[in-house]
């Protein structure tokens, strides 16, 4: 009998501390969820402050470590949201380097996205804007690297995006990574490298609002 009791008042123990963790567990689980959305709140109300918007001339440059993006196979480099206007449309480039194991060549390959905006629904849908990114030739001349987009029927591109991104367009073998590599490359100054991101909104007869005009 008394074994027993020492066997009931062991299980009680050990459920008892049992309990305890798990109580504490669950504690520490809400409080990284309070100091994520803490988190989360400082980076919305950020972005809402001091949004990127595009110059005055509908452009957006952004700045690369050359260094970095030759050696590191795996990770690209993000513009973040770039804002078109304060209140318009959500886009984004990334840059990474792609290796081609056939011929054992590098290149510069570029992603253009479109991301969910606060102000989607009163945007222009699909996205019909031509786009041109470019290299930037930092010699003074004018023999920028450059791809031009056309926005066409590839509605998982540029219909209004129903979650956090679109798919992107890529642009394979954007440049050579030869071209960055080169001794006094035109395109490198100070280790860096320019990718220039420009919308067209003048080629279009589509205003980026919607009008009801009668």
């Amino acid at each position: 009998m008394e074994t027993r009791a020492m066997e009931a008042r062991e299980q009680l123990r050990t459920l008892s501390e049992s309990s305890l963790n798990t109580v504490k567990f669950l504690e520490t689980i809400q409080q990284m969820f309070n100091e994520m959305n803490k988190l989360i709140s400082e980076i919305r109300e950020k972005c809402s402050m001091n949004p990127t918007i595009l110059d005055d001339n509908d452009t957006y440059t952004l700045k690369i470590n050359v260094l970095l993006l030759l050696n590191n196979n795996s990770a690209a480099m993000h513009s973040g949201s770039v804002h078109s206007s304060k209140c318009g449309y959500n886009i984004g480039i990334s840059v990474a380097m792609e290796t081609d194991e056939q011929v054992n060549h590098r290149y510069v390959h570029v992603s253009f996205m479109i991301c969910r905006g606060d102000y989607d629904a009163i945007l222009y849908w699909p996205f019909s804007y031509p786009i041109t990114i470019s290299l930037v030739d930092l010699s003074g001349g004018s023999n920028h690297i450059f791809h031009s987009i056309q926005p066409g029927s590839q509605a998982e591109i540029f219909n209004r995006p129903l979650s956090t991104a679109n798919m992107p367009y890529q642009i394979s073998r954007f440049c050579s990574a030869e071209k960055l590599a080169e001794t006094d490359s035109n395109y490198v100054r100070d280790g860096n490298m320019f990718v220039r991101l420009h919308v067209d909104f003048t080629e279009t007869d589509h205003f980026p609002y919607q009008s009801n005009k009668l």
